[in-house]
């Protein structure tokens, strides 16, 4: 696996273009791969393991900065072009993820951030009901938490001190940095329908509690919406 970085240029009209619609993102990165080497759009195929990617607001607030995971290394020429800075020495970077994959071990702790769409599916009586999101910040930080253990990791907790210093409560090291609602136009066949998406994007601390399902995690994501910018989880060393 491939983990690529990209800033986007705000002032061009391609930028603009692309982060309004995750669906013209999608196919554009698609593109950026050789023919035979393109990742699967929608889940996994043989050994063809789907591209994941994500938007970050750049340091400077203006810049953003892209993030792609594929099996293969894409080449970004194209997309310098429409949405980035061309003259500049810096286009793009590309890392293997193997040997961090390789590197991991039950019990250590990495700083992670993850964008993903927080939905729940009722349960009605006579079956299973329609797929909602989850409403606030609390909620979406236990949904998180409970597909965590399904990912083999845990998010711990530190203590929480009171005014006097001494230990007070446990607080889970996770936050809500960002939540919004996503809307665009997705064309199929020969209609077009509006998608709507909650998404919240988590930076916190984790710890691996299961090296195997969470290199799973790492490759496949976490929650629905993938190929619309959500579930890449990236993880860095605590300082």
């Amino acid at each position: 696996m491939f983990l690529t970085r990209m800033r986007l240029n705000p002032g061009r009209r391609g930028t603009r273009r692309l982060v309004g619609s995750p669906q013209i993102m999608q196919a554009t990165l698609l593109n950026c791969f050789p023919p035979g080497a393109a990742p699967a759009s929608h889940g996994t195929s043989g050994s063809n393991v789907r591209m994941l990617w994500r938007l970050d607001p750049g340091d400077d607030g203006r810049a953003l900065t892209l993030y792609v995971q594929s099996p293969a290394r894409p080449d970004l020429t194209q997309l310098v072009e429409e949405a980035g800075w061309p003259a500049s020495a810096e286009t793009w970077q590309s890392v293997d993820c193997g040997p961090l994959h390789d590197s991991l071990a039950t019990g250590q702790r990495w700083r992670f951030r993850v964008t993903c769409n927080p939905v729940k599916r009722t349960n009605l009586p006579g079956g299973r009901g329609p797929v909602g999101s989850v409403g606030s910040p609390r909620r979406q930080e236990e949904w998180l938490v409970d597909r965590a253990g399904r990912g083999g990791f845990s998010i711990p907790t530190t203590s929480l001190l009171d005014p006097a210093g001494e230990p007070d409560q446990l607080a889970r090291q996770l936050q809500v940095s960002s939540r919004g609602t996503l809307r665009f136009d997705r064309a199929a066949a020969d209609r077009r329908a509006t998608v709507t998406l909650s998404i919240a994007t988590f930076d916190g601390v984790l710890e691996v509690t299961d090296v195997g399902s969470f290199r799973r995690t790492l490759v496949g994501g976490i929650g629905r919406a993938k190929a619309y910018g959500c579930g890449l989880l990236t993880i860095a060393p605590m300082e």
